[in-house]
C-alpha cells in the first residue's frame, strides 16, 4: 500500500504543480486511509484531476484562495467522492450547482460565477 500511496503523491505533485511538496505524515495518513477504505489508485487520481478542474478550488472563489492540497482531496470519503464527481462532470461543478449558476446568470449576466457561488454558499449556511 505504501508504494500505491507514493504513486498517488507523485501524481498529485505533478498534476497540481507542487514540485517542492513533501509527502509528510499528514498527507500520507490521509492517502493511506482512503486506500484502506477501498478506493483505488485510479479513483484517487481521478479525484486529483477533479480538484485541478474545479474553478472554485483553483482560485475561482471570492478570496482567490488555492484549495488543492492532497490532504484536502483525501481528507475523508466525502471529499474524495466530491472531487471524483467534479472530474466526471468535467466542468468543476455538480449538475445541481451548475443549473443554479446558469439560472442566476440568465437573470444577472453582469455577475461573475465566483460572486454567484459565494451568494449560493451564504444561502446554504443560513
Amino acid at each position: 500500500m505504501a508504494s500505491e500511496a507514493d504513486e498517488i503523491f507523485c501524481y498529485w505533485r505533478e498534476i497540481i504543480a507542487h514540485p517542492r511538496a513533501r509527502f509528510d505524515a499528514k498527507r500520507r495518513r490521509k492517502v493511506l486511509n482512503r486506500l484502506k477504505d477501498g478506493y483505488t489508485v485510479e479513483e484517487i487520481k481521478t479525484a486529483i484531476d477533479g480538484n485541478r478542474r474545479s474553478g472554485w478550488h483553483q482560485r475561482g472563489n471570492p478570496g482567490m484562495v488555492l484549495y488543492d492540497d492532497l490532504e484536502l482531496i483525501c481528507r475523508d470519503a466525502a471529499h474524495l467522492e466530491r472531487f471524483i464527481d467534479l472530474a466526471q462532470n468535467g466542468n468543476g461543478f455538480s449538475n445541481q450547482l451548475q443549473e443554479a449558476v446558469q439560472t442566476v446568470l440568465r437573470e444577472r449576466p453582469d455577475l461573475s460565477t465566483a460572486v454567484i457561488l459565494a451568494e449560493l454558499g451564504k444561502r446554504d449556511r443560513e
